[in-house]
């Protein structure tokens, strides 16, 4: 028999004919496989790249496992022998294949085949879930305990010389370093069994270490959103990928780099999220409130501070107590602003009137103006004390953007007696046909309006 099974497999997904890996229940000493990984045919370089195996049993049993051997990194070739993991449970593979991580960059290989073969009177033993991101913790805290004793040792025989209270001081060195890496290994050691914990049920208690923060986004293997129940951070939350928490969670700084959803009534100080989130319960925020990507809020919503948005979507009550900066405001619920709200975007009204309005005035000739817009419709009104308005003789272009007329359109204004013919351009601008409007002549009261279409588009 042959002591390794070829598997060829490509980071395209595409269709490579390979053997199905066939075992039985129960069984151990699994023969190597030799993996070739390549991208779209050509050899994939793992010189500086970390490959896990991740693979699902027919009982949902997962298998997460670090120990693969890199036989010819250049090309991509690797030895993986499977652990006994892989036989505790009768039937094929749901899933079952290799990841690659080279610096923020992260691939995955096709799928292949595995079948665990029924055993015959043999109940194999249940190990369950498989991750042997256990092991390395493990293995890094027994080597520092073990550098640390060795180092203390090697101190403990230079001073034999000494007087005995450097003998002593030593030997509570000892007791100091040999206490602090136990509990050093006793915790990464709870940590390291909680984590299939963090994928089903339990609250996260992430107390602030000595630089006041805490940092779960190394709890899992890096392609793993973190999926958690609730979430308590007393000081400040970093999270790399997706974070999902469906409980309440309380965060007084946090900062995401990934997707956010937090399914629970939420309480927070600062808030950044450069990924999209989505806020399905009641949330509170007292200060900095950063969306970098799309923003839904579902729940009640207060937030009492500056606020920046890529683009948002509300649909529940939403208080926005400080100053708010969104390209696009979508709110399908009340929506109540305390303080100055700008929008870089078109703000759209639901069951109001779409009605517009701006003013001047033309002051060489005592006139002043209003236009209304409703829809693509305007209607100008001069109105003023005129004294004097020369023929062929305008101002402009004074009305703006959104209150053009698509053509020339007349207004005739009346100043007593007399009539002028004024002219509203396609420019804003305002002209007098008529004859001269003479300053030798009172002061008198003068009125028109006009009504047109317009195509302009809203610039605010």
């Amino acid at each position: 028999m042959s002591k390794t099974i070829n598997l060829n497999l490509d980071t395209s997904k595409s269709d490579i004919q390979n053997p199905k890996i066939l075992l039985r229940q129960g069984d151990g000493n699994y023969q190597t496989l030799r993996v070739t990984i390549t991208s779209n045919g050509e050899p994939t370089d793992l010189t500086n790249a970390d490959v896990v195996y991740l693979g699902t049993t027919s009982a949902d049993h997962k298998i997460i496992d670090s120990n693969i051997t890199k036989v010819d990194a250049l090309n991509g070739v690797i030895d993986y022998r499977p652990p006994k993991q892989w036989g505790q449970d009768m039937g094929n593979f749901k899933n079952s294949y290799f990841e690659i991580t080279t610096g923020d960059s992260t691939g995955s290989t096709a799928s292949f085949k595995v079948s665990v073969l029924e055993a015959v009177d043999l109940n194999a033993e249940q190990a369950g879930d498989y991750i042997t991101v256990v092991d390395g913790i493990v293995a890094v805290v027994r080597k520092e305990l073990s550098d640390q004793l060795a180092d203390v040792q090697v101190k403990t025989d230079n001073a034999t010389g000494l007087v005995k209270q450097a003998s002593d001081n030593l030997v509570a060195m000892a007791q100091n370093y040999n206490t602090d890496i136990t509990n050093k290994y006793n915790d990464a050691n709870a940590k390291a069994s909680n984590i299939n914990q963090l994928l089903n049920t339990g609250v996260i208690h992430a107390k602030a270490d000595t630089a006041g923060t805490a940092d779960i986004a190394n709890s899992l293997p890096p392609s793993f959103a973190q999926l958690i129940k609730g979430l308590e951070v007393t000081d400040y939350l970093t999270a790399k990928k997706m974070l999902y928490v469906d409980q309440d969670a309380t965060i007084n700084r946090m900062e995401m780099t990934g997707q956010a959803v937090l399914a629970g009534k939420t309480y927070t100080s600062d808030l950044q999220v450069n990924g999209p989130l989505e806020i399905n319960s009641t949330t509170t925020a007292n200060k900095n409130f950063v969306v970098q990507g799309h923003a839904w809020l579902n729940g009640s919503v207060d937030l009492y501070n500056t606020l920046n948005w890529g683009s948002l979507t509300v649909k529940g009550s939403t208080n926005l107590g400080g100053d708010t900066v969104t390209n696009k405001l979508d709110v399908n619920g009340p929506l109540f602003a305390h303080q100055d709200v700008t929008i870089f975007g078109q703000l759209k009204t639901t069951g109001g009137q779409n009605i517009y309005t701006t003013s001047g005035s033309l002051p060489q000739y005592n006139i002043t103006y209003e236009a209304n817009r409703v829809n693509n419709l305007v209607i100008v009104t001069l109105n003023g004390h005129l004294a004097h308005w020369p023929s062929w003789n305008g101002v402009g272009p004074t009305l703006p953007n959104g209150f053009r007329p698509i053509r020339n359109s007349t207004l005739w204004l009346r100043i007593d007696y007399d009539i002028l013919d004024i002219i509203v351009g396609t420019d804003g601008s305002f002209y007098n046909r008529s004859s001269n409007r003479d300053a030798g002549i009172s002061p008198s009261d003068a009125l028109g309006t006009v009504l047109f279409a317009t195509n302009d588009s809203f610039p605010w």
